[in-house]
């Protein structure tokens, strides 16, 4: 496999998606003997190529090609298509977490694509670290509400319990978010990001409300039929003994 990435750029445009799908699958280690190869391709023309070279960057590529790679990251500026946006974001959170949160927040930022809508989970997705984590927990007021909800639902998958402090805290805090600025944007934004955060809090991956926590969150919910939207879903999927403990109680 790692020597079918030495082929010819030709050859690698034919069937790429395969051979890349096959490489992501070995374990989460770097691979010091394919630097001088994704130092390559990723200054290839091909969007194909360089979006694919990208996730195996973030998963694979090693500290010791930093600066070649900042260096691409930096010719481009800030027109990036998403994916290979997220492989270089999510390779400089995991080799160097404080330049990599510092790009993260300017690209956040930028809205020069749309990139931005969905930051967290596309990057989430490739790596998860404690940069990543504390960007996503002070992103939750985001005046953008995608932004908000985007950083809610990947704490829902990753976050640990600071994060389900940090939810539960945005919970009760006032928000106002900005306008609708396209069809994209959600139309009501306090209300969706409160639908966010509550989904968060409740389906969170690695966390289970105790009944304390539980009517903390209904009390904080505010909206009726969000009340019993998550009521129903908690009942439904059996979210944990605790929470239907409660539920049971409730009647």
């Amino acid at each position: 496999m790692l020597a079918e990435m030495r082929h010819p750029v030709s050859s690698m445009q034919t069937g790429l998606e395969n051979r890349l799908e096959s490489l992501m699958v070995l374990p989460d280690e770097t691979l010091p003997e394919m630097n001088d190869d994704v130092v390559r391709l990723m200054q290839e023309p091909s969007l194909d190529i360089v979006s694919g070279i990208s996730e195996v960057v973030a998963r694979y590529g090693t500290k010791e090609i930093e600066p070649q790679m900042v260096a691409v990251f930096e010719r481009r500026g800030e027109r990036w298509a998403c994916a290979p946006e997220a492989g270089m974001l999510a390779y400089f959170l995991r080799v160097d977490g404080a330049y990599g949160k510092e790009l993260f927040a300017k690209y956040l930022a930028a809205r020069q694509t749309g990139c931005w809508r969905d930051l967290f989970g596309s990057v989430g997705k490739l790596v998860w670290t404690p940069e990543l984590e504390e960007l996503a927990r002070g992103a939750l007021d985001d005046p953008d509400a995608g932004v908000a909800l985007s950083a809610a639902q990947v704490l829902k998958r990753k976050g640990n319990e600071k994060s389900l402090e940090a939810l539960m805290a945005a919970l009760g805090r006032p928000y106002v978010g900005n306008p609708p600025a396209d069809q994209l944007s959600p139309k009501e934004p306090e209300k969706a990001r409160r639908s966010a955060l509550v989904d968060a809090l409740l389906h969170g991956h690695h966390w289970v409300l105790t009944q304390e926590q539980f009517s903390a969150v209904e009390a904080k919910a505010v909206d009726g039929e969000l009340v019993e939207e998550f009521r129903n879903e908690a009942a439904a999927k059996d979210v944990g003994v605790q929470l239907m403990v409660v539920l049971d109680g409730r009647g």
